[in-house]
């Protein structure tokens, strides 16, 4: 049976979806520095599949990239990519290396041991994938260490006993869905190197009391606090600035003064409520 090596010519900028999907006698392949994203199934079930090299420029790897590329054994994640989607690695036996019950591609967290409940993350991990701890309901704590800048979509989807989480300050941004029905959650800090939070990142987290967002946050998505019926105090920093996306539906709301947000019951009932289903920017 014939192998194939391939090399992703420089004129090439995108992977598409499924682009090599089951293309099972494709064993290697060179990702170009061109190329800056990786689509969804685009090396689903290449069985084949030993050796990637990602080139320097990728930022995105999509949902099920690589999933069942079980032949696939090491990978390296250029410090370029800043998400990556879920089950992207899901199936790639030799390439995930289990270190306390979570499983790393590289220096990124992908999968988890159900049956884990206190996670320290590894002191070198860059990023956590999209759905990394979805469904972890014995997961109690986290600690998220400081050379992690991105916490992908959904990471902690449905923790519903996740009491403690630990972010460090070198997080940039908290994916939409992030904490979504993390019920056992009382409080959170946002931290100083956060610049957006996304979609319904702590949507009914019902045991959720409190929160302060720093001042280096500048964009908050779509309904981020909904359904968070017992929070109480919403704390910014920064109140300075804050407007609705969606100026033209919501003109009342637009121009809030730093006298609105600097008040946490105020705060508070501007992020619960339906208007702000709306993202919000500062201005």
């Amino acid at each position: 049976i014939a192998r194939i090596e391939g090399r992703i010519p420089d004129s090439v900028t995108t992977i598409g979806d499924s682009a090599f999907y089951s293309c099972d006698e494709l064993t290697s392949v060179a990702i170009s520095d061109s190329v800056t994203s990786i689509g969804s199934a685009a090396f689903r079930y290449c069985v084949g599949l030993t050796s990637v090299i990602i080139g320097d420029s990728v930022t995105t790897i999509g949902n099920s990239a690589f999933r069942d590329c079980d032949g696939l054994t090491s990978l390296t994640i250029p410090d370029s990519v800043t998400a990556i989607g879920d089950y992207a690695f899901y199936g790639c036996t030799q390439a995930i290396k289990i270190e306390n019950g979570v499983g790393y591609v590289d220096k990124w967290a992908v999968d988890f041991d159900n049956s884990v409940a206190e996670v320290i993350l590894r002191n070198d991990t860059v990023g956590i994938a999209d759905y990394a701890f979805g469904w972890c309901y014995n997961l109690t704590s986290v600690v998220i260490p400081d050379l992690v800048t991105t916490i992908g979509d959904s990471a902690f989807y449905s923790c519903n006993n996740l009491t403690s989480v630990t972010i460090g300050n070198s997080v940039e941004s908290i994916g939409g869905s992030a904490f979504w029905y993390c019920t056992g959650l009382t409080s959170v800090t946002i931290g100083n190197g956060v610049t957006s939070i996304g979609n319904y990142a702590f949507y009914n987290c019902t045991g959720l009391t409190s929160a302060t967002i720093s001042d280096s946050v500048t964009t908050i998505g779509d309904s981020v606090f909904r359904n968070c019926n017992n929070l109480s105090s919403v704390t910014f920093e920064d109140a300075n600035g804050w407007q609705v996306s969606d100026s033209e539906s919501f003109d009342a709301y637009t121009a809030l003064s730093a006298t609105d947000l600097s008040d946490p019951a105020t705060a508070t009932e501007y992020l619960t409520a339906t208007y702000t289903w709306y993202n919000w920017r500062k201005v």
